[in-house]
């Protein structure tokens, strides 16, 4: 079964030159894990994720390669989390994707659930489904994904 059989059609999305903070809204009174960044006429730009959110509050010495591996010394840091992600509230959402690059994966229609699956078992959010030119078509989640396995026969 391709991908474009289960993809959600028309996914909420938002422009590359929204605010942080709108988008941080949209991910928290939605429950999404990824929201597409489309242009004007749908042009796939990237996707804003709930990983973008963590790595805007987490501290550089942690972001890093070889980071720190242990925070439970961390105490009472609240406010400290609030300053950061407050201190980022001004940039636009392709300066944050610029800033905290993830890779999120796109497919074509015709790709077969199971990379799909496989591809949101490793990352951990949606993926989004574009066309040749690649304009944002749908989106494959993990609720589209399990409502398709519930369909087929066993």
């Amino acid at each position: 079964m391709p991908c474009e059989d289960i993809m959600v059609r028309n996914p909420d999305s938002l422009s590359p030159d929204t605010p942080l903070w709108d988008g941080l809204m949209m991910l928290a009174e939605r429950g999404h894990r990824i929201i597409p960044l489309v242009s004007g006429d749908r042009q796939y730009q990237g996707a804003l994720t709930r990983l973008h959110l963590l790595s805007l509050v987490l501290p550089d010495a942690v972001t890093i390669e070889d980071g720190l591996k242990n925070l439970g010394f961390v105490r009472g840091q609240m406010p400290v989390l609030r300053a950061r992600l407050e201190a980022g509230r001004h940039l636009t959402l392709q300066e944050v994707l610029q800033r905290h690059p993830v890779d999120v994966p796109t497919i074509k229609p015709g790709t077969a659930i199971m990379e799909a699956i496989w591809l949101m078992y490793k990352d951990g959010f949606g993926v989004p489904v574009v066309d040749d030119d690649n304009r944002l078509l749908g989106l494959v989640t993990g609720k589209a994904a399990v409502r398709a396995l519930k369909q087929m026969p066993v």
